[in-house]
């Protein structure tokens, strides 16, 4: 039992790094897409507006939640 414990906890602290690096490079390819104003005015507003949330709760650690957010946006702007 208490390896299991001490497994679930090492799983625990290595991914929420990775899980931050994923935050911060989707955040740069959304900043680097917005820069590049491809796509209409409305649609780089909404996709502005949800990469601030992503970030938002990104940094509040609700890492599902601004991966939903952080699609949305990339989405909008045609980043794959």
């Amino acid at each position: 039992m208490m390896r299991f414990i001490l497994a679930a906890a090492f799983t625990a602290l290595t991914l929420t790094p990775a899980l931050a690096a994923d935050c911060s490079a989707d955040l740069a390819k959304i900043d680097a897409a917005l820069a590049a104003k491809k796509v209409s005015a409305e649609k780089l507003m909404q996709a502005e507006t949800l990469r601030d949330q992503g970030e938002d709760l990104c940094a509040a650690d609700k890492t599902d939640e601004s991966q939903m957010a952080l699609t949305q946006a990339k989405t909008i702007l045609g980043i794959k």
